[in-house]
């Protein structure tokens, strides 16, 4: 129910993560030719915007290596089917065969676009399984033409510059957050939208930078902004019980992830370096938590 509100509400949407949901190869789309168009009632059937694939070079027919289905994949299919979505997964370069998102068995992972949204995906791929991050779900990788924005502004004051941050979310006041949306340039942005029949980079980023204008000045009113000297950017602390062996466990993993050899041999190196410093994590954190109550006993 929540998908089918988050739907009709945005009509430029992203829905990632495990779905468990298991579709094979079934298209997710409704297309009816003009020639039989005549015979479909149009006003209660929602047809996609199958066209969209077309246009920004995507394939119609997507590819899977997972062949089976289940009750949650159908489900899936029809929720595409009905609200304008497509399922990215085995329609771009970067996952041209529909590579398997869990055990190396089953594809279950997803990324469903609105059909508005299309145009500015670009790219979706599976990543090496990695046991540091699931244990048994292969990232995913997304690629959109967007532009990240500065959340916090800097002012000078007298000889010392200054740093107006944010504060941090919390759920209890997200309704007022969208109370404090401005829904005026919220329309205005949507008629942009609608109205741009050439999409550059600038167009992009002029977009982009007024909503992010608009999330941060909604945010701003709603849980208001502290101010503070500015200082040199510090490294984020490590848990206490990220100790030295943590560390050198570490840097001898990113060294051999960012070496570019792609043999089977290295990649059997970088996979033992990734369980060497999943167990030494492992067994320092399980260290710490034995000594805590003695030390605080």
């Amino acid at each position: 129910m929540e998908l089918f509100e988050l739907s009709h509400r945005f009509s430029k949407c992203l829905l990632v993560g495990d779905f468990n949901a298991r579709t094979g190869s079934e298209d997710d789309f409704i297309f009816v030719p003009d020639s039989e168009s005549h015979v479909v009632d149009i006003e209660n059937i929602q047809i996609n915007a199958v066209c969209n694939l077309d246009q920004y070079d995507f394939s119609r027919k997507r590819n899977s290596r997972d062949k089976n289905k289940n009750r949650f994949g159908n489900q899936l299919i029809e929720f595409c089917k009905g609200n304008n979505f497509f399922i990215m997964n085995g329609r771009t370069l970067g996952d041209i065969d529909g590579k398997f998102t869990c055990r190396n068995s089953s594809v279950v992972d997803y990324c469903l676009c609105s059909a508005e949204l299309i145009k500015h995906f670009t790219d979706f791929k599976v990543l090496d399984f990695s046991s540091l991050y699931s244990d048994v779900h292969s990232p995913i990788e997304i690629s959109l033409k967007q532009t990240d924005q500065e959340v916090s502004t800097k002012y000078s004051d007298d000889t010392r510059t200054n740093e107006q941050k944010i504060k941090n979310w919390t759920n209890e006041k997200s309704h007022k957050f969208l109370e404090c949306l401005n829904l005026t340039e919220i329309e205005n942005i949507n008629s942009e939208i609608d109205g741009t029949t050439v999409v550059t980079q600038e167009t992009v980023d002029t977009i982009i930078g007024k909503i992010g204008k608009v999330l941060i000045n909604s945010a701003r009113n709603t849980f208001g902004f502290k101010v503070s000297a500015g200082k040199k950017s510090e490294h984020r602390k490590n848990k206490p019980w990220f100790d030295h062996d943590c560390k050198a466990a570490r840097s001898e993993f990113r060294k051999m992830k960012r070496n570019k050899n792609k043999s089977p041999f290295h990649r059997a190196l970088v996979l033992d370096a990734e369980k060497r410093y999943k167990n030494t994590m492992n067994k320092a954190h399980k260290k710490y938590r034995s000594d805590f109550p003695k030390e605080n006993g």
